[in-house]
């Protein structure tokens, strides 16, 4: 299975004696000398507000030479904290050079999460906190919290407006299929209720399935008098919010966290 790649004998036991723990989660997964973990605190179900993967690479030499780690899509975590882990596995690595080292790094990375296994202290949509005394909170499969309006508002619109994500290709394959723009349009909302709908942070895609919670069905569509952009005045707030979600996101892209797929895989 590793002929292309030189491994301990050690390596190969210690990951036999992984797959047996691990008993064919899919959470676990080796490729040669690269071993991937998706980590979660326990429990793992309703509890779960965070999770992250580590990847654990080792060359021939291990485990006389320290595995090379590294944490991937960290969900739920803040920036800070998921530097802290990033270090404090790097850390365990230096600490266990000599050693088997995978297992202890996933139970180290777990116990960090279960640590730090709190929600979101804000809505990911209008940056409001996500107090006891504020509207009911949704978790997202991607660990992404919002305010049940804000997130059932961004479903309403993905669900009823045919312009929301649209494309060039999508809209001109609809247009020869139909006679109007109307036609088209109403085309266009057949295919996107086939699909998932995409995260409005990560671009995930969010299954029906998946938000039960999210009552956007009953919406009343906005009118005019709802949002008058006159009426909308930025404060400095609101213009630092915009900065931090820019340098967010460009932290989720570096990391592997932005799906750029308008439909994005839903596993």
């Amino acid at each position: 299975m590793m002929s292309s790649v030189c491994v301990s004998d050690e390596y190969l036991e210690e990951v036999e004696n992984l797959k047996e723990i691990f008993d064919g989660d899919d959470d676990f997964i080796v490729n040669k000398n690269i071993v991937e973990a998706v980590v979660k605190p326990e429990p793992k179900e309703t509890d779960c507000y965070v999770c992250s993967t580590l990847k654990i690479e080792v060359s021939d030499a291990y485990p006389d030479c320290s595995a090379k780690v590294t944490i991937r899509n960290p969900r739920g975590l803040s920036p800070n904290d998921a530097q802290m882990l990033q270090e404090l596995v790097n850390d365990v690595a230096v600490d266990m050079e000599g050693s088997a080292a995978i297992f202890q790094l996933i139970e180290e990375t777990k116990t960090f999460l279960q640590e730090h296994n709190n929600p979101s202290t804000h809505c990911s949509i209008c940056l409001e906190d996500l107090g006891e005394d504020q509207p009911p909170l949704i978790k997202t499969p991607c660990y992404h919290f919002f305010h049940n309006e804000c997130i059932a508002r961004h479903f309403y619109f993905w669900r009823t407006d045919p312009q929301v994500d649209l494309n060039a290709k999508l809209y001109q394959n609809a247009r020869r299929r139909t006679n109007s723009d109307k036609e088209a349009h109403a085309l266009i909302l057949e295919e996107k209720a086939k699909e998932p709908i995409p995260c409005p942070v990560c671009r995930f895609g969010i299954k029906d399935e998946n938000a039960l919670d999210v009552k956007w069905q009953h919406l009343p569509p906005y009118t005019s008098h709802d949002c008058k952009a006159s009426d909308i005045v930025l404060s400095c707030e609101m213009k630092q919010a915009q900065i931090q979600r820019k340098e967010l996101f460009e932290r989720q892209k570096e990391h592997n966290g932005i799906n750029t797929n308008v439909t994005a895989n839903s596993k």
